[in-house]
């Protein structure tokens, strides 16, 4: 280095020792107006599983948590029953060695099950801290084509421990942008349609935690179910539906709920909503009905047989029209008469009026 390149350094070293407090100042200055616009994710997903230890081609049950982190109600979006586009959820399993996770095998996001029957997603307010869940099936070959909790295959794995994750990309989906505030990777939003009423998520979407699957060379054993006072070792319940007699099933959810007239919901039978070993999954009711009379409410309902899961969808009526009752009000109102004692609806009444696999 020459002498003359030295000595412009050695000033402008000098330079900046001099005036420390206005280094100090400036530095000071920037740290304040730099702003690191991190946003909290306060959809919280949560990923479980039965089993630790599966075998290639064994079914395997999969959980997810959907919990609402945030302060009030925020609308979410969920698969529900989708046929076509892309998945809205779908899974990742890596290999791990000295902490470094390789993925072997991320499946494809696209939807290929029959388009025969329409559906949709499910799209869900949450009640802050409010949990979902909802069941995910791999391997389940019969409902592979027909429903999305069962489009999900794993290929043969080699023997040996993984780590599982769940992706969650809900902008695969129109809806999204109805239920989350879209964020861009450096943290950013449009402030113009900011709304305060959803939650924040990324376009990238979110994922669940890493959950740890031993794939093994032999079929594990599920977990046993313990008895309880809803669900006995001789539950009429459980019994009728590893028979597959349907009509018995229907006949004791339908004794369970039916009532016409002013009741006491605690003289209704709530057994068959209780965990039985044979009901895999009861869906929730419908946030929102119509509230004419009649109207109707329903939910989907998977059971678990000998023969595999049996899907399953409930409708229910809720109020009751009586039309000779109504036909002669209509008669009275044309002859002048305002008011009538003729009683032409109920209110209190339910009756379970379907019960059919879909």
């Amino acid at each position: 280095m020459s002498f003359i390149r030295r000595k412009k350094l050695a000033n402008f070293v000098h330079m900046l020792k001099l005036p420390k407090y206005l280094l100090i100042l400036f530095f000071t200055t920037v740290s304040v107006s730099a702003k690191a616009d991190l946003r909290p994710n306060c959809l919280s997903i949560k990923l479980t599983c039965e089993n630790s230890e599966v075998a290639n081609g064994q079914q395997i049950l999969f959980w997810l948590e959907f919990t609402n982190k945030d302060l009030g109600t925020r609308p979410t979006l969920l698969p529900g029953n989708r046929k076509s586009g892309k998945k809205i959820i779908y899974f990742s399993f890596f290999s791990v060695k000295n902490d470094f996770y390789t993925e072997v095998f991320r499946e494809s996001a696209e939807i290929t099950i029959d388009t025969s029957i329409r559906g949709g997603t499910d799209f869900r307010y949450l009640e802050a801290g409010e949990t979902f869940r909802i069941p995910v099936f791999f391997n389940d070959s019969k409902n592979f084509d027909s429903h999305i909790e069962a489009h999900h295959r794993l290929p043969e794995l080699t023997a040996g421990e993984y780590q599982v994750l769940a992706w969650y990309q809900p902008w695969n989906d129109d809806l999204a942008q109805y239920a989350f505030n879209p964020i861009d990777p450096f943290g950013h939003s449009s402030e113009e349609n900011y709304d305060t009423t959803k939650l924040d998520l990324s376009f990238d979407g979110t994922q669940s935690n890493y959950l740890r699957l031993s794939i093994v060379n032999y079929f594990s054993v599920s977990s046993i179910f313990v008895n309880t006072e809803f669900c006995p070792l001789d539950c009429k319940f459980c019994a009728a539906i590893e028979k597959g007699n349907w009509t018995k099933v229907s006949a004791i959810i339908d004794g369970q709920t039916y009532y016409k007239g002013p009741t006491n919901v605690t003289d209704l039978d709530s057994a068959w909503r209780m965990p039985h070993r044979n009901v895999t999954w009861l869906g929730p009711n419908p946030q929102a009905i119509l509230a004419s009379l009649p109207t109707f409410t329903g939910r989907t309902m998977i059971f678990s047989t000998p023969s595999g899961y049996q899907y399953y969808y409930l409708s229910w009526q809720l109020g009751e029209i009586y039309k000779t009752r109504s036909r002669m009000s209509q008669i009275f109102y044309w002859m002048g008469f305002n008011r009538t004692p003729i009683k032409t609806s109920e209110v209190d009444y339910c009756k379970l009026v379907n019960f059919s696999p879909y």
